[in-house]
């Protein structure tokens, strides 16, 4: 497997809380050979239906390959216009009931519809099943339900304990079948992967998972690492990335154990962690309102592998963008090699074309600087001011 191009060392700078975590609401043709998919292993009645497949063994990609603007949307399947833009690719998440809503019967319906639209347009696409609240109940887990007074929307959402056996077997059994899948397609630029959590795929925690039994921060990392082991063995040579945005007061170190854990000490240049450099580090809360946090994060961890960030709210939300070009743009600065635009601002033509010349600009100063590069010299101001 080709190793990453290492990127020169950042100043280290020190930590700053992350913001309260929005809800996500949530050009060349390509010849394409439909084949039947074998069934994964302890998959019953594997949908027949499978994206299109060029290679036994799909390419390793390299930056480049996968950098620049993703459209993102949960459980449904993007407008036909957004693949039309000239950006990287779309990314999709939704939750494993959605995709095995009985044990063995499958619908990846919203995935492949996406794979071949992006097929047909040589762009990419970034997956994700997400896990918390969205647990089959066939499973047969603990649950609990999140205390009133927890924080980032965890609070009366029903989650099971992470650590609960028959759902840490399950979880593997079903990231197997969702990279077997998966990891040949040319056209999956990552897979997106999931661990403890409630309602979103990121690291929020309710505070009275401390109540239930054999809870420790050490259990959660614990069933962390378990996940990111896994999926470092059946990723081929896919890449990976974890939102570590959201972490709660009970443990709210999550988010730089796992990065530590995956990509090493950042202040170790020869510690490479369990996967290195495929491991990219992904928050959620991209906004020029939190621009000082944003640029200690990228500073921290760029050093160490690929860096991500996901817009945290959209111009046509409640939870309101109000610096649209600017929030976008620091995404550029901080050096992301990918950011997250909800299709709500794609689908508003300026904001579309924005977001494309910046997809543009993204991929010209990696090819540039050989890698991704922190370029803002100093902090926006906030809007407003």
């Amino acid at each position: 497997m080709t190793k990453s191009r290492l990127l020169s060392p950042w100043v280290v700078s020190a930590m700053v809380a992350a913001p309260v975590r929005a809800p996500v609401r949530c050009t060349l043709t390509c010849v394409t050979l439909f084949l039947l998919y074998p069934l994964a292993p302890g998959s019953a009645a594997e949908d027949a239906a499978s994206p299109p497949r060029t290679a036994e063994h799909a390419p390793r990609l390299e930056v480049l390959d996968i950098a620049g603007v993703y459209a993102v949307r949960q459980d449904k399947p993007l407008d036909p216009k957004v693949y039309d833009l000239d950006i990287a690719g779309v990314s999709l998440r939704t939750y494993w009931r959605n995709i095995e809503p009985e044990r063995g019967q499958f619908n990846w319906s919203l995935f492949d519809e996406a794979i071949n639209r992006c097929a047909a347009r040589g762009k990419k696409v970034r997956l994700s099943i997400m896990f918390g609240l969205g647990v089959p109940k066939w499973v047969g887990a603990k649950w609990f339900i999140g205390s009133p007074d927890s924080e980032y929307d965890t609070a009366n959402r029903p989650m099971p304990v992470p650590w609960d056996e028959n759902l840490l077997g399950e979880q593997k059994r079903i990231n197997r079948i969702f990279a077997d899948r998966y990891r040949n397609n040319p056209h999956v630029a990552f897979f997106h992967i999931a661990g403890p959590s409630s309602i979103w795929e990121e690291l929020a925690l309710p505070k009275n998972i401390v109540e239930q039994e054999g809870y420790s921060q050490k259990r959660i990392l614990d069933c962390w690492k378990q996940t990111i082991d896994q999926w470092n063995d059946i990723r081929g040579n896919k890449r990976l990335s974890v939102a570590v945005s959201a972490a709660t007061s009970v443990y709210r170190g999550l988010g730089d154990d796992i990065g530590r854990y995956a990509v090493g000490d950042p202040q170790d240049p020869s510690d490479h962690g369990a996967v290195g450099p495929d491991f990219c580090l992904q928050w959620n809360y991209l906004d020029t309102l939190y621009a000082p946090s944003i640029l200690d994060r990228s500073r921290l961890w760029l050093p160490k592998t690929t860096i991500a960030w996901q817009m945290w709210g959209s111009t046509q939300w409640s939870r309101k963008c109000q610096d649209y070009q600017g929030t976008v743009k620091l995404a550029l600065d901080v050096g992301s090699t990918y950011v997250e635009i909800y299709q709500e601002d794609l689908l508003i033509p300026e904001l579309a074309k924005f977001a494309e010349d910046i997809h543009s600009e993204l991929r010209a100063r990696i090819r540039q600087h050989g890698g991704p590069t922190i370029t803002l010299k100093e902090l926006p101001p906030k809007p407003g001011k």
